[in-house]
């Protein structure tokens, strides 16, 4: 068989002394995700983290106070096999890892969602095939504690023929960092892009 490859989202604790990622076995049969301690000047050997290894679960990300992970899993819902990814949220304790809840909202549709990252007002940004079936970049605004439908970004930053599978918002909202297939100009496969917010309007995303 193929050995297991480092995939995906990574992401770093706010005091830089843990990092979570994905390993994955080809092709694409499972994803894991783990964390890796720096410790004693290096980063420990990773493990698994405790809700995970079961099912695809992908693309961990951190709020910035590095209390709860958002991640995507096919992993079922209230006890209903799943085909499509979803957006979960697990919340970090002194004593561990509190079980993994479906995240309420907007966020989570028909199709899959792959990609879910916070700033720090609480407006979430994520990436959805709702739309046509490709890969868009949506943003649900946190109003008076509750989410608000969720928004696409508009032809700035989505269109024919563009797949966006990450979408990173800074705490401040000042900018977005984007992975995408097929935005030009590119330098091969899935480019790395950056927009940034001008008094509420995205710019144009830059290689």
């Amino acid at each position: 068989g193929s050995a297991p490859g480092v995939s995906g989202c990574q992401s770093l604790s706010p005091d830089g002394t843990a990092m979570f990622y994905d390993i994955t076995v080809p092709p694409h049969y499972l994803y894991v995700m783990c964390e890796s301690r720096f410790k004693e000047g290096k980063w420990q050997t990773p493990e698994v983290l405790p809700f995970s290894g079961l099912y695809r679960d992908s693309d961990p990300v951190l709020t910035p106070d590095g209390k709860t992970m958002f991640f995507a899993s096919d992993r079922p819902r209230n006890g209903v096999e799943s085909t499509n990814f979803y957006i979960w949220a697990a919340e970090k304790t002194e004593t561990g890892w509190i079980e993994p809840r479906l995240l309420d909202g907007p966020v989570n549709s028909d199709g899959s969602q792959v990609f879910a990252s916070l700033a720090r007002n609480g407006n979430l940004y994520f990436t959805s095939d709702r739309n046509k079936g490709r890969f868009d970049v949506y943003r649900s605004r946190l109003v008076g504690g509750k989410y608000q439908p969720a928004e696409d970004l508009g032809p700035a930053i989505n269109g024919d023929g563009i797949w966006s599978l990450e979408a990173l918002i800074a705490p401040d909202e000042s900018y977005l960092l984007i992975g995408s297939f097929g935005r030009q100009p590119s330098f091969g496969n899935s480019d790395l892009f950056i927009s940034y917010n001008q008094n509420g309007v995205w710019s144009k995303p830059k290689n």
